[in-house]
């Protein structure tokens, strides 16, 4: 099973660290992936959940870079959208917004906390078409993860 962090979150969240290169550093060194939240303003870009400037972290895209094998980058803006897009790197990159499901550029379908992917009619489907799924916090509806690829979890240790 594919185990990704939220925001570096491991056992539970943590507003104040998440989305911190150190915090991030630490659930890659777990062995878990993490899936981060990147904005891009001119040339710049920024990991941070919130869309003020004021509380968005710099990030260089080079500690991006050599995290590209261990990160999914949920772009935040349609400019992250569209420069990860516009790449040749190997990026693992999202966008949605309230969406049930989204195809990641992996081909991964990212399902949205409380869509329909969690019911049991949508993961019948699993038993017939092979493809990585993600169940996103299975904690808040103690979602049987049996039929997915893979979860998305601020407690990504329990798993």
């Amino acid at each position: 099973m594919i185990k990704i962090s939220h925001r570096g979150n491991v056992s539970g969240p943590n507003p104040d660290r998440e989305n911190t290169s150190k915090y991030v550093d630490a659930a890659i060194a777990q062995g878990y992936m993490v899936e981060v939240d990147i904005w891009k303003n001119g040339d710049r870009f920024y990991m941070t959940h919130k869309c003020s400037l004021s509380d968005r972290t710099e990030i260089n895209i080079e500690w991006l870079k050599a995290r590209i094998d261990e990160l999914i980058i949920h772009c935040k803006d349609v400019v992250a959208l569209q420069w990860f897009a516009s790449q040749l790197d190997d990026w693992h990159y999202f966008w949605h917004q309230k969406d049930d499901y989204t195809l990641t550029s992996a081909q991964w379908i990212w399902g949205g906390l409380g869509s329909p992917m969690h019911s049991p009619i949508t993961k019948d489907i699993y038993d017939y078409v092979e493809c990585t799924s993600i169940c996103v916090m299975p904690e808040y509806s103690e979602q049987n993860i049996s039929k997915f690829t893979g979860i998305c979890s601020d407690y990504i240790e329990k798993y």
